[in-house]
């Protein structure tokens, strides 16, 4: 099977180019780092070496990561509940973001960027 070595940029553009997932420009990086630092995570488990190479399936990636605005706003996807606690608690809307992002890092994998945030479907 062919290999290609793709760089966080080479990621970043084929997932904007994935017209069903709109991923936004600084979302896309923020999702093509994460990846790269997963393969430089994984090794293998026989022998110890860092040969493992994570395969990019854009399609994959779409179906099990989400973009949104804010994490208030990702929260409110899954638990409409608990952003209506958060609210209540919170008046000042920099910790409701807090509350939210906290509440989904319990949850799942969050990717928090400039401009939004990007979780693992859970």
């Amino acid at each position: 099977m062919p290999y290609m070595n793709l760089t966080p940029t080479d990621i970043a553009e084929l997932l904007r180019k994935d017209g069903c997932a709109n991923w936004s420009y600084k979302g896309s990086y923020a999702l093509a780092d994460y990846l790269e630092g997963l393969e430089d995570d994984i090794r293998c488990h026989v022998c110890g070496c860092d040969t493992t190479r994570i395969e990019i399936d854009i399609t994959a990636i779409r179906c099990e990561y989400s973009e949104y605005d804010n994490a208030l706003e990702a929260l409110d996807a899954y638990d409409q509940d608990a952003v209506f606690e958060i609210r209540k608690l919170h008046d000042d809307p920099d910790a409701q973001e807090a509350a939210a992002l906290y509440q989904l890092e319990q949850k799942t994998n969050v990717l928090a960027f400039e401009g939004g945030v990007i979780i693992e479907q859970f």
